[in-house]
């Protein structure tokens, strides 16, 4: 296959373990009509150091492939957080909560199988110490006010999450258990 590509983007990230900070590099290449994505990793090891913070571990829920690996994207680039995770219906989001015990969740509520607000729900039960965001289009004020009420941490519209969504996880992180 041959890519004449139209953009590059480079994008460092570093990962904080147990023992050890791997640093990686991402190259993003994408080609014009073809909407083609290809990813680069090369990855190396630092000693850690004793300054670095815990990791974030977030679990990415929304039936839409594109919208999950571009929020994957964009997390992967912030330190301290690590996508542990993704989910494309509700009752795979609420095993993989129940497994993997994400300190955050990302959560659409347009979802098949189970709602995101039954998802959240039955999240706050299988592990009630995992902050949840919606990042969904609704906008309708009793959603809002039915998502806070299942456990919501923030809310985020898809339309201005690339303005919002960081200080919304930022927040969350940031928040006290409920």
């Amino acid at each position: 296959m041959t890519l004449t590509y139209c953009s590059r983007i480079l994008i460092w990230t570093c990962r904080q373990f147990k023992d050890a900070t791997r640093i990686t590099r991402t190259l993003l290449l994408w080609g014009g009509s073809d909407s083609y994505l290809q990813t680069i990793h090369h990855s190396g090891w630092n000693a850690r150091s004793p300054v670095n913070e815990a990791i974030v571990g977030v679990l990415v829920v929304d039936d839409f492939e594109n919208w999950r690996k571009f929020v994957c994207t964009a997390i992967d680039g912030i330190a301290g957080l690590e996508v542990i995770g993704e989910a494309s219906d509700g009752r795979e989001a609420v095993k993989k909560a129940g497994e993997l015990r994400p300190d955050l969740v990302l959560l659409d509520i347009g979802l098949p199988s189970l709602n995101g607000i039954d998802v959240a729900l039955a999240i706050r039960k299988v592990s009630p110490e995992s902050k949840i965001i919606f990042v969904t289009e609704d906008q309708s004020s009793d959603v809002i006010k039915e998502c806070f009420h299942a456990g919501a941490r923030a809310y985020v519209v898809k339309s201005s999450a690339n303005r919002d969504l960081i200080s919304a996880i930022q927040s969350a992180i940031k928040s006290k258990p409920s």
